[in-house]
Formats: C-alpha cells, structure tokens, sequence
C-alpha cells in the first residue's frame, strides 16, 4: 500500500514538471526493486525493511540480517554433521524406521545449506546397518555400484533380507519352543514312571512287613501253649 501511495505522488510531480524524466525513470526502477523485495519476504522479516526509504537501504538492511543468520546455520549444520557422523542403526530398528530417521537429518542439513548427495546417504547407510546385514552389504558392495542405484532400491533390497530373517528367527523360536514342550513332556513320564515305580516298591515293603509281623505273633502264641502243657 505504501508503494502505491509512492507512486501516484512520483506521477504527480512528473505530471507537475517538479520532476524530470530521468528522476522519475530512476525513481520508477527503485519503487519496482522495493516491490519485488517486499513481495519474497515473510511479515517478521519485513518489519525490518518497513522503515527503509530506497531498495539500495532495504537490500542492506537484508544483508546484515541474514549475515547472522548464516553464521546460525554454520553453527546447526556443524551439530547435524556431528549427528550424521555417529548415527547408527539400533539392534531392534527396522530398516524402514532407519531410513527414515537418516533421511530426516540429511533433508535438515540440506535446507540449511549442505550439499549431500544420494550416493553418501546411501554409503553412511550401509557403512552403519546392525551385523545381521553384515553378508547382504557385501553382495551389494561386489555385485552393484552403488552410482546406478536409487535410495528406494536399497531400502526394498534392505528389507527383503529383513524379512527372510525374520521369519527364520520365527522358525527358529517355534523349533526352540517344541523341543522344550517335547523335553518337558519326556521329563513329566519320567517323573510319573518313578513315582509309580516307588508306590509298587512302597507297597510290596508294606506287605512283606505285614507278613512277618503276623508270623512272629503266629509263633509267640504256640510256645505259650506248650508251657501251660509242660507246668500242668
């Protein structure tokens, strides 16, 4: 709006004849600059050049604003590069969720100016994958360059080899699980064969106890009967 005022006065003193032809052209090429300047700017920005009488004043004053903001994204550039450079795959991170999370940082270094391109991501990718990836890096490394392939390429190969180990891991713990039930079970017979064992053992004991025991008293009774015959 402030614009627009400026230029109904600029044709109304070249309408006048205050202003000459090659004052107003001047004038004209600095309203046109200030507009193109005010149109790329957000409203927090451009509280700063609101004041500014002159595109050459503006562009100044933009000059020395983002001077600072360079030296805060040489500042945050230098922690991503920190982040990027010890970033690691987790034992238990799939490799959808890696990806993901390294391409989060690298898109952040790009908007603040680093240059990286997909052959380094996908390099630091295969550099910090877990050991179970180990064999499938190497078959990529020797049978592929690298150069030819895209980001999704690597992340499908990457996941195909996830999931044939995880369903062997799968096999393995559903192997695992009935070999235990199995030893388990032959443990429970055993157990059951011993106790059954001991109750016949306990059992014929009890018995030829029993049978002793009636003997002796079988035995005690006629020796009494004698006597009584011997004092009679």
């Amino acid at each position: 709006m402030q614009l627009l005022f400026e230029y109904q006065e600029l044709w109304t003193v070249v309408s006048e004849g205050i202003v000459g032809p090659a004052d107003a052209a001047t004038t004209r090429k600095d309203l046109k600059a200030r507009f193109f300047i005010n149109q790329s700017l957000d409203s927090v920005i451009f509280e700063k050049i609101a004041h500014t009488t002159s595109a050459k004043r503006a562009w100044d004053v933009l000059m020395n604003t983002y001077k600072g903001v360079e030296k805060v994204k040489k500042v945050r550039l230098q922690t991503m590069r920190r982040q990027l450079e010890l970033l690691q795959m987790k034992k238990t991170e799939k490799v959808a969720d890696y990806f993901s999370r390294t391409l989060a940082l690298v898109n952040q270094m790009k908007s603040n100016g680093e240059t990286i391109s997909d052959v380094q991501i996908m390099e630091k990718i295969l550099r910090t994958l877990t050991e179970k990836f180990e064999y499938k890096v190497t078959a990529i490394e020797e049978s592929k360059d690298l150069e030819e392939m895209t980001l999704d390429e690597l992340m499908g190969s990457l996941q195909a080899h996830e999931q044939r180990l995880d369903e062997k891991s799968v096999t393995e713990v559903e192997e695992a699980l009935q070999i235990q039930l199995s030893l388990k079970k032959d443990k429970d017979e055993t157990r059951k064969n011993s106790e059954a064992s001991q109750k016949g053992q306990n059992s014929q004991n009890w018995r030829g106890s029993a049978s002793r025991s009636s003997q002796g008293k079988g035995g005690g009774g006629n020796n009494t009967n004698q006597k009584s015959k011997s004092q009679i």
